[in-house]
């Protein structure tokens, strides 16, 4: 798994790579935490080259939820494989993310 953190105003973008497993959520997690400084609030989730998302991945995301909801931010994935929003959508995180197709879309339903 790769994480790339880039900040832009209120918005962290966070791209992710590879499997979000059982051995890669802690540093998931890790890295969706450290993305939230200074003025940052919320974060958009770019997952074109994320491959695979368990149930430990799906943690990491809840958690990021609930810390951005404690400063008024919010949560969105953009540019989705389809068989990783089978995931979200079966395990009922669409409604708690807002999912787009790319970042603009994202950032613009998120702010």
């Amino acid at each position: 798994m790769k994480v790339e953190v880039t900040n832009s105003g209120h918005v962290a973008i966070v791209n992710v790579e590879g499997r979000v497993d059982s051995s890669t959520a802690a540093a998931f997690d890790t890295s969706l935490a450290d993305a939230l400084v200074g003025d940052v609030k919320s974060l958009v989730l770019e997952c074109s080259h994320l491959t695979y998302l368990s149930s430990a991945g799906l943690r990491a995301i809840l958690l990021a939820v609930k810390r951005t909801s404690k400063v008024d931010g919010k949560v969105a994935v953009c540019a989705v494989q389809s068989h990783i929003l089978e995931v979200l959508e079966v395990s009922g995180f669409t409604r708690l993310v807002k999912v787009a197709g790319s970042v603009t879309e994202a950032r613009s339903a998120i702010t």
